[in-house]
């Protein structure tokens, strides 16, 4: 998984077959909407599993720190994708992720 920012538009596309998950005009991306991903691998040497979150901007990034904390480490066990890639809108527009806001699954592998 990678982003790719041509300054104008920027997107979320799976490394395997170049295909694009999410593609939006930079500006759409607010402190108030953004998008993020969930991505786990496992480190080269030992074999660790390592969890990843970002998003395409900081708002993204911070909205899926939140999403993860509260809705997937306590149960990381049962998680059975790779990666999960959301939408994450604040619609109680008070600038920081909480659970009022909507987290719309994009896809996940």
């Amino acid at each position: 998984m990678y982003a790719i920012d041509d300054s104008v538009q920027i997107a979320f596309v799976r490394t395997s077959d170049n295909g694009t998950i999410v593609k939006t005009p930079l500006s759409a991306l607010t402190t108030h909407h953004d998008y993020f991903l969930i991505y786990v691998a496992p480190e080269p040497v030992s074999g660790t599993l390592v969890f990843a979150v970002y998003g395409l901007y900081g708002s993204g990034t911070a909205a899926g720190a939140f999403y993860f904390k509260n809705n997937m480490a306590g149960s990381i066990g049962s998680q059975s994708k790779q990666y999960y890639v959301f939408e994450w809108t604040d619609t109680n527009n008070d600038g920081i992720p909480n659970a009022a806001d909507a987290f719309k699954p994009i896809e996940s592998n």
